[in-house]
């Protein structure tokens, strides 16, 4: 009886957690949306992680149609380093999901899963904080 009455209170917490965080994130959308901006604002994001992202996008498509990996590039860092500047990638979960959008919608896709990422971070915490 009291496992299930945790369970219910965790439920409980999950339920208005999720209501105020889409709240808030029409509310955040929508100012952004408004003003016409992004959220990823500044430009070493864009010339950096972004085309890590578009790399190891290539890369991992790559690897499913012809089964080689490729360390080796000129246009990401000096190029003998590769490995080190994808664990920023590599490390993310969503980044094995950029293979499901086209590269155009590559920006767009990041954006969403900062959301996901961050609605993920509290049901995390809400379920931690509940057994501890």
């Amino acid at each position: 009886m009291k496992n299930k009455l945790e369970k219910n209170k965790i439920l409980g917490s999950i339920l208005s957690y999720s209501f105020l965080f889409f709240i808030f994130s029409l509310f955040i959308v929508y100012l952004f949306y408004n003003k016409n901006n992004s959220f990823i604002v500044n430009d070493s994001w864009l010339t950096d992680k972004y085309n890590l992202l578009v790399y190891y996008r290539r890369s991992l498509i790559n690897f499913l149609d012809t089964g080689t990996l490729s360390f080796f590039t000129w246009n990401i860092g000096l190029g003998y380093n590769l490995l080190l500047d994808l664990v920023l990638v590599i490390g993310d979960v969503f980044s094995y999901l950029s293979i499901l959008v086209s590269e155009k919608d590559l920006l767009v896709f990041y954006q969403v899963s900062l959301f996901i990422k961050l609605y993920l971070i509290g049901i995390s915490f809400i379920i931690y904080s509940k057994y501890k």
